[in-house]
């Protein structure tokens, strides 16, 4: 997957921004220039991963990271006279012991 300099260049600023401000998070998403989703597959992704994580020193950007446990879940509200899309809620489970329990009681 070739990524142009100037698409690059807002990539790395974006991390950049988001490496100085804690209360940010970077969700990056792939598509072609005809806005098709583009199949990422785990091997893709760690050599971008990979990429930006690389010391300077090793061709990479030094970008840090810091691994963390949550996941994502849409729930619905009920009585909403919004579109689907709209009647729907995110809510972030954060903590492994969380998540377990959410996936072996499907209740929060």
């Amino acid at each position: 997957m070739e990524i142009g300099k100037s698409y690059f260049s807002k990539v790395s600023s974006f991390v950049e921004s988001t490496n100085k401000n804690p209360n940010i998070e970077l969700e990056v998403r792939f598509w072609n220039p005809n806005y098709e989703k583009i199949e990422l597959n785990e091997e893709k992704f760690k050599k971008i991963f990979e990429y930006y994580t690389f010391s300077k020193e090793n061709d990479g950007l030094g970008a840090s990271y810091k691994m963390v446990s949550s996941l994502d879940i849409c729930i619905s509200v009920e009585g909403n006279s919004f579109s689907n899309y709209l009647d729907r809620t995110r809510l972030t489970i954060e903590d492994s012991a969380n998540i377990k329990k959410y996936w072996l009681q499907d209740n929060l």
